[in-house]
């Protein structure tokens, strides 16, 4: 019994050798025939020539307009960010006089302490007046900080703006690549 079960098992194994090797032959045969037929249609092709040239042409304009687009956008890209950095620029000379005032108010006030300690006679006009004054300077420096803040937000704005910018341009570069990338192989095929 296990003597025809061994031998099914090697009449099964030279049937699959069998196999594979018949698939093999043939799939080469095929494709021997194949590779035939694809240089004929490669050596009768001379004609196609003038439609290739034409092809290249339009790629080569196509790729041409498209490197003009690209310098378009970089030049609108560089004044975008030079706008954004004038903008930054403005706001932390703002946040700086804002400070600077702040500073200077904040002496003013410790100066005012100072003499309402001594003269007490008119603390309570002199208390009056320190608190209408940091209020003011309350204010003030809501209204600064509210600036800063808008000017914050205006930054942010144009850095996200330069980031899609920025994407696209590298878009851009990507279909510039794969633009010349067929274009290498429409040469060299």
């Amino acid at each position: 019994m296990i003597y025809l079960l061994l031998e099914i098992f090697v009449y099964l194994a030279a049937a699959l050798a069998l196999g594979i090797g018949a698939g093999w032959l043939w799939r080469h045969r095929d494709a021997a025939a194949e590779i035939e037929a694809l240089e004929r249609r490669v050596l009768s092709g001379g004609d196609r020539a003038p439609v290739l040239e034409a092809a290249l042409r339009e790629r080569d304009e196509r790729l041409q307009a498209l490197e003009r687009t690209l310098a378009e956008r970089e030049d609108v890209l560089d004044r975008a960010l030079c706008e954004r950095d004038e903008v930054l620029e403005q706001a932390l000379a703002s946040r700086d006089a804002a400070n600077a005032e702040l500073a200077a108010l904040h002496e003013q006030a410790l100066a005012q302490d100072r003499s309402r300690q001594r003269a007490e006679q008119d603390e309570g006009q002199r208390l009056k007046q320190a608190e209408a004054e940091t209020a003011a300077l309350r204010d003030r420096l809501a209204e600064a900080a509210q600036a800063l803040a808008t000017a914050e937000r205006r930054v942010e704005e144009l850095s996200r703006e330069r980031a899609l910018q920025a994407r696209a341009l590298q878009a851009m570069e990507q279909q510039l690549e794969l633009a010349r990338e067929q274009q290498l192989r429409s040469a060299r095929g």
